[in-house]
């Protein structure tokens, strides 16, 4: 997922959830949900789950008995992690 795209999604996600008037340094606090994250970083929910289960994705908030959250600046920053270690490997 190209940055660009990322952004588009934390704006829209931001806008979204606080009607606008959230000012764009806190948009990256926000938490979403298992589905959300699991489409930011490219995934199907199944194998976002599976990720986080086996420990290989950032471990989640929990926000009640039954709901798992992420902050989008936690995936941000996990997805840049792995697209650059991803990058690096193919070139070498």
């Amino acid at each position: 997922m190209s940055e660009t795209h990322q952004q588009v999604l934390v704006d829209k996600k931001a806008k979204s959830a606080a009607q606008g008037w959230l000012p764009p340094s806190l948009a990256e606090d926000r938490i979403v949900g298992t589905a959300e994250a699991a489409t930011y970083c490219n995934f199907s929910v199944s194998h976002f789950r599976t990720l986080v289960k086996a420990g290989r994705a950032p471990a989640p908030i929990r926000l009640s008995e039954r709901k798992l959250g992420w902050r989008i600046s936690t995936l941000k920053a996990w997805v840049d992690q792995h697209h650059h270690a991803v990058a690096g490997g193919a070139a070498a």
